[in-house]
C-alpha cells in the first residue's frame, strides 16, 4: 500500500469505509464543537444563569442538524454491518 494512503487511513480509519462517511463524521465533530462553544458563551454572557434567547434558535438548529447527520452515518454503517 502507498505510504500516503496508509498514513491517511491511520489518521482517519473511516476513509477505509467511505470518504463520504469520513467527511460526515468530520462535520459532526465540527458541529459539536460549535454547539459547545456557542452554549458556553451564551451561558457565561447571561448573568441570570439562563441561555441568551437570541442564541437558543441557532443552538437548536445546530443540534437538530447534528442529530440528523449522526443518524445518516449510523444508518449507512448499520446497513453495511459496521461497528461504530
Amino acid at each position: 500500500m502507498n505510504d500516503a494512503v496508509e498514513k491517511a487511513l491511520n489518521n482517519e480509519p473511516l476513509l477505509g469505509f467511505s470518504f463520504y462517511t469520513a467527511n460526515q463524521v468530520g462535520i459532526l465533530k465540527s458541529l459539536g464543537s460549535e454547539i459547545v462553544d456557542l452554549l458556553d458563551s451564551s451561558i457565561f454572557e447571561n448573568n441570570d444563569g439562563g441561555i441568551r434567547s437570541e442564541n437558543f434558535t441557532k443552538l437548536y438548529g445546530l443540534f437538530v442538524a447534528r442529530k440528523k447527520r449522526f443518524y445518516q452515518v449510523a444508518s449507512v454503517m448499520s446497513r453495511m454491518n459496521c461497528r461504530i
